[in-house]
C-alpha cells in the first residue's frame, strides 16, 4: 500500500508541470482548458490513497471476503464520493466538486489503510 501511495505521489509530481500542456491538447476553449487543468491539479493528488482502496478491495476478493470488498466500495462511492462531490459542487461549483472528490478519496484511502493494518493484526475468522 505504501508503494502505491508513493508511486502515485511521484506520478502527481510529474503531472503538475504537464497539466497545462495536457489540458491544451484537449480543447481550444479557454474555459474547458481551465477546468481540465483544475481537475488535473486537484483530483490526482488523492489517487495514491484511492490506490489503497483498490488494493484492499482486491485483497479482500482474493481472500474470498467479497462482502467486505463490496461494502468498502459501496461506502467509497455512495457514502463518501457522491455526497462529497455533491456538497463540494453546492459550496464552490466545479472547483468544489473536484475538491470533494479528492477529499472523499483521501478519507476512504486512509480508512482502507487503517482497516488493512487492523486485518494484519486480527485476521478474519473462518
Amino acid at each position: 500500500m505504501r508503494f502505491a501511495f508513493f508511486f502515485q505521489l511521484l506520478v502527481f509530481a510529474a503531472m503538475v508541470p504537464l497539466s497545462h500542456p495536457i489540458a491544451d491538447l484537449f480543447s481550444q476553449e479557454t474555459l474547458v482548458r481551465e477546468q481540465l487543468w483544475l481537475y488535473l491539479i486537484v483530483v490526482p493528488v488523492s489517487y495514491g490513497l484511492l490506490g489503497n482502496v483498490m488494493l484492499l478491495s482486491s485483497a479482500l476478493n482474493a481472500l474470498k471476503k467479497t462482502q467486505y470488498a463490496f461494502a468498502v466500495n459501496l461506502l467509497r462511492l455512495f457514502g463518501l464520493l457522491l455526497p462529497f462531490a455533491w456538497l463540494g459542487k453546492l459550496i464552490n461549483g466545479t472547483e468544489g466538486l473536484f475538491i470533494g472528490i479528492a477529499v472523499a478519496h483521501a478519507i476512504t484511502g486512509l480508512s482502507a489503510y487503517l482497516f488493512a493494518k487492523h486485518l494484519r493484526k486480527q485476521p478474519f475468522p473462518n
